[in-house]
């Protein structure tokens, strides 16, 4: 199975917040998601993939993202999304090295492109049996992941 990671692969990854979300108030958090699932249904499709796949995500699992997000692919890869998996935990690197690790698993993952250094780094060093992959907007080719 090919799995790709979504914002900065598959859709135009969204801007960083002003504030960390621990310095937010509840009306900042409230407008950062409201925000967020804007810019996750209107996002501009990226990598276009050739083959159906699965998206694995560090967007988090909560309805109304699942359901944007869903949508999202019927719009611009129509029968091509094979599963749709979301961060069900808090977002931290390790966090998300975890759980893309466990995914990757499960789903019997051969190949995982990814848009994040940092998180290659670590689904690498888990030593998983999938070729990973670098690909970030602007890119003509997807380029083999190696731990250095």
């Amino acid at each position: 199975m090919i799995a790709y990671d979504i914002d900065g692969v598959l859709a135009e990854k969204p801007p960083a917040a002003i504030k960390a979300w621990g310095k937010m108030t509840g009306n900042e958090r409230k407008e950062r998601k409201q925000f967020l699932l804007a810019w996750y249904r209107d996002a501009q499709p990226l990598y276009q993939p050739t083959e159906p796949f699965t998206a694995i995500s560090a967007r988090k699992e909560e309805d109304a993202i699942h359901e944007t997000t869903r949508l999202w692919f019927e719009q611009h890869y129509p029968n091509m999304l094979q599963h749709l998996i979301l961060l069900p935990v808090s977002r931290s690197i390790e966090n998300v090295v975890r759980f893309k690790s466990a995914a990757i698993e499960l789903y019997e993952v051969t190949e995982f492109t990814e848009d994040n250094k940092k998180i290659l780094k670590g689904l690498a060093q888990n030593n998983l049996s999938c070729k990973l992959w670098y690909w970030e907007r602007g890119m003509t080719e997807r380029l083999a992941y190696n731990l250095k």
